[in-house]
């Protein structure tokens, strides 16, 4: 679902660095990444069979965290699945799952393409998708893993002021042990549960 990285909000809270903005929006065009790409058809009939990988388990936080934690866990997850999985490629999709259930296709870029996305806060902040319950998702071809993230707009949500998101991730159960521990390092919580029955459950269509 990673290195300590803090960035410096300008006055209000408002993130501003415009060669930063313009550099991951360069990127996402560069890429495809449009907004209209969302849960693939692949995953949804894979889900809806209980096939793999929605057999197997899905780590999610309890609540929404704040966007460094985020950030520290999205890195921590994707230099285990470089390492450990020997992940290069990846299909990207802007997930509905949540929001509309909408299905569309996906894009196939680098693990290395979608680090850029975690260069710090504000590069993760600007690859969000700005509807709603829309996470940005990615898996392998092998199907051994879907990593999962939402950010809320800033200071979307009274109760929780500043930037603030959650992230879920499906992955083979040999792989589970080794996230958890990863992912206690960070000091998130998080939950456990069967892949269908996790995304049978937040599922908006």
């Amino acid at each position: 679902m990673l290195l300590l990285r803090y960035w410096m909000v300008g006055e209000e809270g408002v993130i501003q660095n415009h060669t930063q903005k313009t550099r991951i929006r360069a990127l996402i065009l560069k890429k495809g990444f449009g907004v209209g790409e969302l849960m693939d058809e692949k995953l949804s009939v894979l889900w809806e069979r209980g096939k793999y990988p929605f057999n197997q388990t899905t780590l999610y936080m309890d609540d929404i965290i704040e966007i460094n934690s985020l950030h520290i866990c999205l890195e921590i997850i994707v230099r285990f699945l470089k390492e450990q999985l020997n992940v290069t490629e990846i299909y990207l999709n802007h997930d509905w799952h949540e929001h509309d259930g909408y299905i569309n296709s996906s894009n196939k870029i680098t693990i290395n393409d979608f680090e850029e996305f975690l260069t710090d806060n504000i590069s993760l902040y600007k690859s969000r998708d700005e509807d709603t319950n829309v996470c940005i998702t990615i898996y392998p071809d092998n199907l051994t893993f879907i990593l999962r993230y939402n950010i809320l707009e800033e200071n979307e949500d009274k109760s929780y002021p500043g930037i603030w998101g959650d992230f879920d991730l499906t992955i083979d159960e040999k792989y589970i042990n080794d996230i958890k521990s990863l992912i206690e390092t960070s000091f998130s919580k998080y939950l456990l549960s069967n892949a269908k029955e996790y995304f049978d459950k937040i599922y908006a269509g």
